[in-house]
């Protein structure tokens, strides 16, 4: 846990499959008096208060097993999780309970997800970075589909973000992150391949905060700070295991593509 300018603060958890333990924690959720964690290799959502202590967890059952699951969000009381291997989206309630899922409501096979790794909604649409179809595609709140786009562009899309009407998808395999209006687009990108302030290697998530981008820079091994026009602002983190180091932050370790079977459980 880190403040809004990259200060370390502390940390919780271990290794492990028990409650209060994570295999491969991919991304949290702060909502009210309690932290959220999307646990992709123990399959399963848990949930602690803001000291880290553990509250409950959502398991795996017969209505809602994960398999692998990549992103998830918070709108309006539901979480939607984004389970990428069984290539669906799960709703629950903020207490765990499932209330629905789709993507089986799509009706052309060519408008199925394969792999979705990322998710961002609004008032009106769920916004899924289908990933191994290289794409960005938009379902109303019910699971229907509306339209694609990113087709051609995108390799391995695993991060969106929203802030206002432009999108923010990280194009994980092309090193860049893309911008778009809501038509679907293309306004702007910013990155490239290296090392650098202003490259990535391998961007995963995008998190807004304070209306401000906050980029998993997986290989590079931080997090990197833009404004909403892709300006670069300051970074942190750095490889390791001690406080306020990370080791590819927000997608497993990446050497191929990032969802293939091989790569699985190579990140920690």
């Amino acid at each position: 846990m880190f403040k809004t300018d990259g200060n370390f603060s502390h940390s919780f958890g271990q290794r492990g499959s028990d409650d209060g333990m994570f295999n491969m924690p991919i991304d949290t959720i702060f909502t009210g008096d309690k932290v959220y964690v999307l646990d992709q290799l123990n399959n399963n959502v848990q949930v602690f208060d803001v000291n880290g202590n553990f509250l409950f967890s959502i398991e795996n059952n017969d209505q809602a097993k994960f398999k692998s699951p990549q992103d998830f969000d918070i709108f309006e009381d539901k979480l939607f999780i984004v389970d990428t291997y069984n290539n669906k989206i799960k709703i629950f309630d903020l207490n765990g309970n499932f209330l629905d899922s789709f993507n089986n409501r799509v009706e052309l096979d060519e408008d199925r997800l394969k792999f979705p790794a990322g998710i961002a909604i609004t008032k009106d649409y769920v916004f899924i970075a289908d990933s191994r179809n290289n794409r960005v595609v938009i379902f109303t709140h019910d699971g229907e589909f509306v339209k694609d786009f990113g087709n051609g562009t995108l390799s391995f899309p695993t991060g969106i973000a929203i802030i206002g009407d432009t999108i923010y998808v990280a194009d994980t395999q092309n090193h860049l992150i893309r911008i778009y209006d809501f038509d679907g687009s293309q306004i702007d990108s910013f990155g490239g391949f290296g090392g650098g302030e202003a490259q990535f290697k391998f961007p995963g998530k995008i998190w807004v905060i304070n209306e401000m981008l906050y980029i998993a820079d997986t290989n590079n091994h931080r997090i990197k700070i833009y404004n909403p026009d892709g300006k670069f602002v300051f970074m942190f983190g750095k490889f390791g295991k001690g406080p306020g180091e990370l080791r590819f932050p927000a997608v497993k370790k990446i050497t191929r593509s990032p969802l293939t079977r091989s790569n699985v459980g190579t990140g920690l």
